[in-house]
């Protein structure tokens, strides 16, 4: 039989499983997903519970599911860091399996475990580094009145009374974040470097969560954590033993009493949490999504429990780089050699890599725009052209950014809000639209739009069966388009 010391050892995965969860609450609370519907209460608890009980690998894989299950029910409609998270997440299901399968009838290997999924959620993070960094390389990003760059410098500059916000501060603006988000994964492909690039990473990720996209920076500082040195737990063990913090929790307080208060305490907040979650939930059915994409929700449609999670975002960001910067100080840091560090424990799982590139490459193949990891980059690929610098014109694997239709008039809100502000959508988003609506009862749209040199009028749209026919689910859940501003009026969409 175990004693109390084992069963309660903190281990690589313990740590990972807690970060693993906060992003998601972060995630949650940026929006008030908490309980919108079954998957987002599902997901909620399964966070929470997770948050409280790091250690165990139910919760850990059942988080796994239930996140899977949330992206697949809500897409296209999800954030380009819920869908990275996804795909971290088939990573893991998949070691988990592996992991099943091996284990002969003993326990489930935690360090083979990490050690399965670690190297191939890092090779996944550098991948969405490189599309980052790649998708701004484009004529938009590098003009301080439409780049994307310059318009979240400005966001922070707003937050952050004290920045200056002149031209030429948004023009550094500009190219200092396109240089740190390449420089990033490759410091942290380098051995020798890779301290400095976690530094960097953790500033810059802090301060893009201080600009409001906390639950980015949150899914990635948990990612981040694959990356700290191998000898990383013995350091922190050490530094923990040399805590001033430690002699006065222990000096009063026995090590099995301190421990029985923290089970208490976490089963009380976990109630606390579970009663606040079902007070939110609503048992009648969702409505059906109906978003074009014309931006975020603004603030004023937050709550105070998101506000109040996006200040706890600054203490635990700032929490967790001071736990590293104290970690690096104590002792020579030891790490796998660069190709032990990436390597895949199977070649099946290729497969993962591959899926996270190829949703990269999606804009310069005529796919989705949307959720392809463009996010604020001022991309734009529609209409057979392209103002990336590198790949002027899509490789036209497929013609759904090709026809962009104008509205012209309609008496939908949200398509007439588009016409107003000089928007084009692709063909495919416009009829997905509308024939989604239909299903749903909301025939009576009149819309008189252009598409190419033909120009169409419908008092209803049950008159144009063209306009009626569903797209089929598997199109449906994988592609999502941007609406296509005016010329010279790129904004910075998400």
């Amino acid at each position: 039989m175990r004693n109390e010391s084992q069963t309660t050892t903190i281990d690589s995965l313990t740590i990972f499983a807690f970060l693993w969860a906060a992003a998601t609450i972060f995630h949650q609370a940026k929006w008030d997903y908490w309980a919108l519907s079954y998957p987002d209460l599902v997901l909620s608890l399964s966070a929470y519970w997770l948050l409280f009980r790091s250690r165990s690998l139910i919760a850990f894989a059942t988080l796994i599911l239930v996140q899977l299950w949330a992206t697949f029910d809500q897409l296209p409609w999800v954030s380009n860091h819920f869908l990275f998270t996804a795909f971290a997440n088939l990573t893991i299901l998949f070691a988990f399996v592996r992991s099943v399968f091996s284990k002969k009838g003993n326990p489930i290997d935690r360090s083979k475990l990490f050690h399965d999924f670690a190297p191939v959620v890092r090779t996944e993070l550098i991948i969405l580094y490189f599309w980052t960094f790649f998708h701004k390389l484009n004529t938009d990003w590098f003009r301080p009145d439409m780049s994307c760059g310059a318009a979240l410098y400005q966001k922070l500059a707003e937050r952050l009374a004290f920045l200056p916000a002149t031209n030429w501060i948004l023009e550094v603006a500009i190219y200092s974040s396109l240089i740190t988000e390449i420089a990033i994964p490759v410091l942290l492909i380098i051995r020798r470097t890779r301290v400095a690039g976690l530094i960097i990473a953790g500033a810059f990720h802090f301060i893009i969560g201080i600009t409001g996209i906390f639950n980015f920076s949150a899914m990635l500082f948990a990612v981040l954590f694959l990356f700290v040195p191998d000898n990383f737990l013995a350091l922190l063990r050490e530094w923990w033993i040399c805590s001033s913090i430690r002699y006065r929790l222990l000096s009063r307080v026995s090590p099995t009493a301190l421990h029985t208060g923290y089970r208490r305490l976490t089963r009380v907040l976990f109630a606390i949490a579970v009663a606040i979650l079902f007070s939110q939930f609503s048992w009648k059915p969702r409505p059906p999504m109906f978003i074009l994409a014309t931006g975020l929700p603004p603030d004023s449609k937050r709550s105070i429990f998101s506000f109040g999670f996006e200040a706890l975002w600054w203490v635990y960001g700032l929490a967790l780089i001071a736990i590293f910067l104290f970690i690096i100080r104590l002792g020579k840091l030891e790490w796998q050699e660069v190709r032990k560090f990436f390597k895949l424990p199977h070649a099946s799982f290729v497969i993962a890599v591959l899926l996270v590139f190829f949703n990269g490459l999606s804009p310069y193949l005529g796919l989705k725009t949307e959720i392809s990891f463009s996010m604020y980059s001022s991309l734009l690929t529609e209409g057979e052209v392209s103002n990336h610098l590198i790949i002027p014109r899509t490789l036209q694997l497929a013609s759904y950014q090709d026809e962009l239709v104008t509205i012209i008039h309609t008496s939908d809100p949200e398509l007439q809000l588009l016409a107003d502000l000089g928007y084009r959508l692709p063909y495919f988003e416009f009829r997905s639209y509308v024939s989604r609506k239909a299903q749903v009862g909301m025939k009576d749209i009149s819309v008189t739009y252009r598409l190419g040199d033909r120009e169409r009028s419908i008092m209803r749209v049950d008159e144009d069966p063209e306009l009626l026919q569903p797209d089929s689910f598997f199109l449906r859940k994988l592609l999502r388009f941007r609406p296509v501003p005016p010329v010279d009026k790129n904004t910075c969409n998400h």
